[in-house]
Protein backbone atom coordinates (compact mmCIF):
# COMPACT_ATOMS: atom_id res chain seq x y z
CA UNK A 1 0.00 0.00 0.00
CA UNK A 2 1.10 3.88 -0.96
CA UNK A 3 -0.24 6.35 0.12
CA UNK A 4 0.70 10.70 -1.22
CA UNK A 5 -0.69 13.91 -0.23
CA UNK A 6 0.19 17.74 -0.67
CA UNK A 7 2.50 16.34 -4.08
CA UNK A 8 2.40 18.36 -7.38
CA UNK A 9 -1.21 17.21 -8.51
CA UNK A 10 -2.53 15.38 -5.44
CA UNK A 11 -3.64 17.75 -3.08
CA UNK A 12 -5.51 15.23 -0.40
CA UNK A 13 -3.98 12.19 0.84
CA UNK A 14 -4.72 9.17 -1.77
CA UNK A 15 -3.87 5.62 -1.44
CA UNK A 16 -3.15 3.01 -3.48
CA UNK A 17 -3.67 -0.78 -2.11
CA UNK A 18 -2.83 -3.92 -3.39
CA UNK A 19 -5.28 -5.67 -0.80
CA UNK A 20 -8.07 -7.52 -2.48
CA UNK A 21 -11.68 -6.11 -1.70
CA UNK A 22 -13.84 -9.91 -0.45
CA UNK A 23 -16.28 -9.71 -3.45
CA UNK A 24 -19.64 -11.50 -2.60
CA UNK A 25 -20.70 -14.25 -5.46
CA UNK A 26 -18.03 -14.72 -7.51
CA UNK A 27 -16.37 -18.30 -8.10
CA UNK A 28 -13.05 -19.27 -5.96
CA UNK A 29 -9.82 -17.71 -7.12
CA UNK A 30 -8.06 -20.70 -9.01
CA UNK A 31 -4.79 -18.84 -7.30
CA UNK A 32 -3.65 -17.12 -10.17
CA UNK A 33 -5.03 -13.43 -9.23
CA UNK A 34 -4.23 -13.34 -5.54
CA UNK A 35 -1.17 -13.94 -2.96
CA UNK A 36 -2.12 -15.13 0.53
CA UNK A 37 -0.83 -14.05 3.65
CA UNK A 38 -0.57 -15.73 6.59
CA UNK A 39 -4.07 -16.99 5.26
CA UNK A 40 -5.73 -13.82 6.00
CA UNK A 41 -4.46 -11.18 4.23
CA UNK A 42 -5.15 -11.85 0.58
CA UNK A 43 -3.25 -9.59 -2.21
CA UNK A 44 -3.38 -8.87 -5.70
CA UNK A 45 -0.82 -10.13 -7.93
CA UNK A 46 -0.72 -7.30 -10.25
CA UNK A 47 -2.74 -3.87 -10.62
CA UNK A 48 -3.36 -1.45 -13.54
CA UNK A 49 -3.47 2.43 -13.24
CA UNK A 50 -5.81 4.22 -15.69
CA UNK A 51 -7.25 7.70 -16.50
CA UNK A 52 -7.46 10.27 -18.49
CA UNK A 53 -4.81 12.30 -19.87
CA UNK A 54 -3.75 15.12 -16.82
CA UNK A 55 -5.40 12.70 -14.18
CA UNK A 56 -2.54 12.22 -12.12
CA UNK A 57 -0.74 9.03 -13.19
CA UNK A 58 2.60 10.02 -14.02
CA UNK A 59 2.78 12.19 -10.73
CA UNK A 60 2.03 9.32 -8.57
CA UNK A 61 4.53 7.10 -9.60
CA UNK A 62 6.96 10.92 -9.52
CA UNK A 63 6.06 10.59 -5.16
CA UNK A 64 6.74 7.06 -5.83
CA UNK A 65 10.30 7.64 -7.12
CA UNK A 66 10.53 10.72 -5.02
CA UNK A 67 9.66 8.42 -1.68
CA UNK A 68 11.86 5.94 -3.00
CA UNK A 69 15.14 7.77 -3.79
CA UNK A 70 14.35 9.90 -0.07
CA UNK A 71 14.33 6.70 1.80
CA UNK A 72 16.62 4.81 0.28
CA UNK A 73 20.02 7.10 -1.30
CA UNK A 74 19.27 10.47 0.59
CA UNK A 75 21.98 10.02 2.76
CA UNK A 76 24.58 8.97 -0.35
CA UNK A 77 23.65 11.09 -2.83
CA UNK A 78 22.28 14.60 -1.34
CA UNK A 79 25.02 16.64 0.34
CA UNK A 80 24.01 18.38 3.54
CA UNK A 81 22.95 21.58 1.92
CA UNK A 82 21.30 20.17 -1.45
CA UNK A 83 18.04 20.88 -1.13
CA UNK A 84 15.06 17.69 -1.71
CA UNK A 85 14.54 18.95 -5.31
CA UNK A 86 11.73 16.44 -6.06
CA UNK A 87 9.49 17.38 -3.35
CA UNK A 88 7.23 19.81 -5.19
CA UNK A 89 3.65 20.59 -2.72
CA UNK A 90 0.73 20.98 -3.94
CA UNK A 91 0.13 24.26 -5.27
CA UNK A 92 -2.81 25.60 -6.24
CA UNK A 93 -3.80 26.24 -2.88
CA UNK A 94 -2.30 28.79 -0.28
CA UNK A 95 -3.61 26.18 2.58
CA UNK A 96 -0.80 23.56 1.21
CA UNK A 97 1.79 25.21 -0.59
CA UNK A 98 3.68 25.61 2.47
CA UNK A 99 2.86 22.20 4.05
CA UNK A 100 5.23 19.27 4.07
CA UNK A 101 4.33 16.27 0.97
CA UNK A 102 3.27 12.87 3.05
CA UNK A 103 4.44 9.55 1.94
CA UNK A 104 3.77 6.21 3.63
CA UNK A 105 4.12 2.59 2.27
CA UNK A 106 2.83 -0.56 4.01
CA UNK A 107 4.81 -3.86 2.98
CA UNK A 108 5.35 -7.07 4.38
CA UNK A 109 9.27 -8.23 3.99
CA UNK A 110 10.23 -11.66 6.02
CA UNK A 111 6.80 -12.58 7.44
CA UNK A 112 6.52 -8.85 8.77
CA UNK A 113 4.35 -6.26 8.01
CA UNK A 114 5.88 -3.01 8.27
CA UNK A 115 4.63 0.57 8.17
CA UNK A 116 6.84 3.14 6.49
CA UNK A 117 6.60 7.22 6.37
CA UNK A 118 7.86 10.48 6.08
CA UNK A 119 6.69 14.10 5.56
CA UNK A 120 9.08 16.39 3.52
CA UNK A 121 9.72 20.23 2.30
CA UNK A 122 11.84 20.83 -0.27
CA UNK A 123 14.46 21.79 2.46
CA UNK A 124 14.16 18.91 5.66
CA UNK A 125 12.36 15.99 6.22
CA UNK A 126 9.99 16.83 9.04
CA UNK A 127 9.08 14.05 10.19
CA UNK A 128 10.04 9.88 10.03
CA UNK A 129 8.33 6.70 11.18
CA UNK A 130 8.89 2.94 10.87
CA UNK A 131 6.18 0.71 12.43
CA UNK A 132 6.45 -3.16 12.48
CA UNK A 133 3.07 -5.30 13.37
CA UNK A 134 3.68 -9.09 13.91
CA UNK A 135 0.16 -9.43 16.22
CA UNK A 136 -2.69 -6.91 15.99
CA UNK A 137 -0.79 -4.14 17.39
CA UNK A 138 1.89 -1.58 15.32
CA UNK A 139 5.40 -1.91 17.79
CA UNK A 140 7.10 1.73 16.87
CA UNK A 141 10.48 1.04 15.96
CA UNK A 142 11.86 4.81 15.45
CA UNK A 143 9.90 8.41 15.15
CA UNK A 144 11.53 11.34 13.68
CA UNK A 145 10.42 14.43 14.66
CA UNK A 146 11.87 18.00 14.50
CA UNK A 147 12.71 17.59 18.08
CA UNK A 148 14.86 14.47 17.07
CA UNK A 149 14.78 10.69 16.57
CA UNK A 150 13.39 8.19 18.93
CA UNK A 151 14.61 4.69 18.27
CA UNK A 152 13.24 1.79 20.08
CA UNK A 153 16.07 -0.09 21.20
CA UNK A 154 14.76 -3.12 22.07
CA UNK A 155 12.97 -3.48 18.78
CA UNK A 156 15.79 -1.27 16.68
CA UNK A 157 18.85 -2.25 17.85
CA UNK A 158 20.23 -1.58 14.20
CA UNK A 159 19.10 1.96 14.48
CA UNK A 160 21.29 3.02 18.15
CA UNK A 161 23.45 5.55 17.88
CA UNK A 162 22.56 6.60 14.49
CA UNK A 163 20.67 9.88 15.41
CA UNK A 164 23.71 11.98 15.17
CA UNK A 165 24.84 11.05 11.74
CA UNK A 166 21.26 12.17 10.02
CA UNK A 167 21.44 15.58 8.26
CA UNK A 168 18.21 17.52 8.15
CA UNK A 169 18.27 16.29 4.04
CA UNK A 170 18.47 12.75 4.46
CA UNK A 171 15.75 10.14 6.31
CA UNK A 172 17.19 8.31 9.15
CA UNK A 173 16.04 5.07 7.15
CA UNK A 174 18.99 5.77 4.43
CA UNK A 175 21.40 6.14 7.48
Amino acid sequence: QFSVGNFRSIADLQTFSMVAAPLVGLEPDDGSALIEVDGKLKLLRSAAIYGANAAGKSNFFQALAAFKFIATQSLARLEPKDKLRMIEPFLLSTETEEEPSYFEMVFIAYGTQFRYGLEATATHIVSEWLFEKKTSRDTRLFTRTEEGIEVNKSRFKEGIRLEKHTRPNASFLSV
